[in-house]
């Protein structure tokens, strides 16, 4: 049952990991896609050079995030050490190969 635990918040970590801030942040300042832009990365400072230096703040803070709740996930629901530091391996890993 820890198993199953365990591979849940990995799991929810990646996705949580992958969700696309930089490309949401544009869409909703710029109407863009920043995918198509520059670097084509939907990092911080890829949202910078399609919308500027908020949407590029705004973006790099809600990556940082990604990966703060993947550990406060993980600190809330299991006492597991490894899982505290594997969760957020969990949400760059998300975060660098996204399935969306």
């Amino acid at each position: 049952m820890v198993f199953l635990i365990d591979a849940g918040i990995l799991v929810a970590s990646y996705i949580l990991g992958s969700i696309p801030f930089g490309l949401i942040v544009v869409k909703l300042m710029t109407g863009k896609d920043v995918r198509t832009i520059a670097s084509g990365r939907t990092g911080g400072t890829n949202a910078m050079r399609a919308a500027g230096l908020s949407a590029g703040i705004l973006t790099a803070i809600l990556d940082i995030l990604k990966s703060a709740s993947a550990v406060w996930l993980a600190q809330a629901i299991t006492a597991n050490v490894w899982m505290h530091i594997l969760a957020p391996i969990a949400a760059i890993l998300g975060h660098n190969y996204s399935f969306l």
